[in-house]
């Protein structure tokens, strides 16, 4: 009979595994799984925080072409939410935000098919 061995790689220091699962069920749970966040009229805002950029496929709407757009994730009190507007992302890279930062993102306005976003940092 031939045996099979199997090699537990070392656990993380410090990182307790112990699971509770009365405990865990008490939790509110967190969707990870983003979901596009679209800001519709003047004057809405999300407050968030700031996790990571990433990268979005979209479909071209009329070549049905899957193009790569560079995105952003943002965490709010209901779960994880992704946006690729150009406005944003160009704000986001520029203030060079760490994971974390706590922000208000408020749609302040139109330029053309552009959505213009104010961002404030919650201190």
């Amino acid at each position: 009979m031939e045996s099979t061995e199997i090699q537990i790689q070392e656990m993380p220091n410090g990182v307790d595994f112990t699971v509770n699962e009365t405990e865990m069920k008490k939790a509110k749970p967190v969707n990870v799984t983003p979901k596009y966040l679209e800001l519709k009229n003047i004057g809405e805002a999300i407050f968030c925080k700031f996790v990571k950029f990433t990268t979005v496929s979209i479909a071209d709407k009329q070549t049905g072409e899957i193009k790569a757009l560079k995105g952003v994730i943002l965490a709010t009190a209901n779960g994880f939410v992704i946006n690729s507007g150009v406005n944003l992302i160009n704000q986001l890279e520029k203030n060079n935000f760490q994971a974390g930062t706590p922000l208000k993102i408020e749609l302040s306005g139109m330029a053309k098919q552009t959505k213009i976003y104010t961002i404030y940092i919650i201190s």
